[in-house]
């Protein structure tokens, strides 16, 4: 494996051996963890901001309007029940174990592409160009200077994180 694509990865050689035995090395593991924990703290976080400070905020002051105006009331509080609703998953999340991390492989003849894409976003149209490597009828999406380092018609083995495609690491079969 070129220097290179082990630098683009960000893995090293350590780390790819235990990605041949379906696992993830220490360096990897501790870096996935913070990564997730950080993801979990913002879900939980958005969650409880929500759920607590904007339904709770809502509701009392929902509470308070109901005397003076009660169709403003109700609809504070048909809000602070929404703001519950739409936070309380966020909370879960937030608070939900961590599953554990499958290190899967797709090995194979490898196809290296640069696909134009399309995103549509709030009436906005907008085009760009990724690199894609098709391999084992799995498309990965790869930093644009992979494309430079990656042979198309060679034989990869690819390791990635099974179900959500992030890629440890490969290597030159």
């Amino acid at each position: 494996m070129t220097p290179r694509l082990m630098q683009l990865f960000d893995f090293t050689a350590e780390d790819l051996e235990y990605n041949r035995k379906g696992a993830l090395s220490p360096r990897q593991s501790a870096r996935m963890t913070k990564k997730r924990r950080a993801q979990k703290l913002f879900l939980g976080a958005l969650g409880f901001g929500l759920t607590c400070l904007l339904g709770g905020g809502l509701a009392a002051w929902g509470v308070q309007s109901l005397s003076t105006d009660s169709a403003a009331g109700v609809g504070m509080l048909v809000g602070a029940g929404t703001a519950a609703l739409l936070g309380a998953p966020l909370i879960f999340l937030g608070v939900k174990p961590m599953r554990p991390v499958e290190v899967a492989a797709a090995k194979g003849t490898a196809r290296v592409a640069r696909v134009q894409r399309t995103s549509r976003t709030n009436n906005s149209t907008s085009t760009y160009v990724v690199t894609e490597l098709h391999l084992a009828d799995k498309i990965f999406t790869m930093p644009d200077a992979a494309f430079a380092e990656l042979q198309d018609g060679a034989a990869y083995a690819v390791y990635y994180w099974n179900g959500v495609d992030d890629i440890f690491s490969l290597e030159t079969l």
